[in-house]
């Protein structure tokens, strides 16, 4: 006989006869929740501390091979910082690497020392966020990277990629550790999921399955 069922917000497992969810605190009878809509997120609680000018102050300017963020500081400097990538690689074909930010109100990306350049895009201006996994490179040198591909109404923002290891085992335990990372930056974008596999067969859903759905 079946004792659990599932939470009609978070879609955890609890008790038949539970009122109210142990996970995420939803009344049961909450109307809001029809079976045609689906699963809500836990609300997240944001505590971002750090501003951008202060991650920006760490870095080493670019003539010491930093990025090329420090010129955002003075319209961008009181921003909250939401999660920092400290190398992303431009494009999928693209070789040379970037820094990531992304605060509560902008993404940012700076090219190091001499390469690249930089930009900054408002993140109510990302539509989406799409992620999804391909084999970066040929022979000896294959890589799995992850590609974060930010939608935006003109096409404005290059997808990035960032490398995740030189096997399956690599990549999934690189994509754990920036799981928290997504975490937070999913709750910042009004929709944010995984996209189908590129080649190789390496699912990014198991260990971001936490995105939004469309």
């Amino acid at each position: 006989m079946t004792t659990d069922k599932k939470c009609i917000a978070c879609a955890e497992s609890i008790l038949i006869e539970a009122k109210l969810c142990k996970h995420c605190g939803t009344r049961q009878d909450d109307e809001s929740f029809e079976e045609t809509q689906k699963p809500a997120l836990v609300p997240h609680t944001c505590n971002h501390t750090q501003t951008f000018a202060e991650l920006a102050n760490e870095q080493p300017g670019p003539f010491w091979g930093g990025p090329k963020i420090k010129a955002f500081v003075p319209d961008h400097g009181e921003e909250l910082v939401v999660a920092s990538f400290e190398k992303v690689k431009y494009s999928v074909e693209g070789a040379f690497e970037e820094m990531l930010v992304i605060t509560d109100k902008s993404v940012i990306f700076g090219g190091f020392g001499s390469f690249g350049g930089s930009e900054i895009h408002p993140i109510d201006s990302v539509q989406a966020l799409w992620l999804s996994d391909a084999i970066i490179g040929t022979g000896y040198s294959d890589t799995i990277g992850l590609i974060l591909d930010f939608e935006t109404q003109d096409d404005s923002i290059e997808p990035r990629v960032i490398p995740l290891g030189t096997n399956s085992k690599k990549a999934m335990a690189a994509l754990r550790e920036l799981t928290e990372k997504f975490e937070q930056v999913s709750a910042h974008l009004p929709v944010a999921h995984t996209g189908e596999t590129v080649t190789g067969g390496y699912h990014t859903n198991f260990s971001v399955g936490f995105f939004r759905e469309i």
